[in-house]
């Protein structure tokens, strides 16, 4: 006989981690799957920092070398079956309009597709 419900237990590995993310890159491997690199945006760290002494021999001004490019910090990959994938994302749409994202979507004239932004 049946059963009408099962219990499902969540636990966590003694790897779990939560990590920050301001963006993603990938696409599809060889073998049809998805892969998505979660990243951090953020300025680059500058190559040198100087910090001038006034004359009352204090810290005065911070002057920084370099830095003035932004870098993607790549936080984790994941590689996922496409029924997966769909199914995640489908997860994070619903839960972004939970949250009150409201999609805003233009057409781009040159390629005749609908961009969501």
């Amino acid at each position: 006989m049946a059963k009408d419900e099962i219990a499902v237990y969540y636990i966590k590995t003694k790897d779990y981690r939560m990590i920050p993310a301001t963006g993603a890159w990938g696409g599809i491997s060889p073998n049809g799957e998805v892969v998505i690199n979660f990243y951090v945006e953020q300025k680059a760290i500058p190559k040198k920092t100087t910090l001038e002494v006034t004359e009352e021999g204090k810290i005065g001004k911070e002057k920084s070398i370099g830095g003035d490019d932004y870098v993607r910090e790549m936080q984790v990959g994941i590689v996922l079956r496409p029924d997966i994938a769909y199914s995640i994302g489908q997860f994070l749409i619903r839960h972004a309009k939970n949250a009150g994202y409201i999609e805003q979507s233009t057409v781009d004239s040159e390629k005749g597709v609908k961009v969501v932004q």
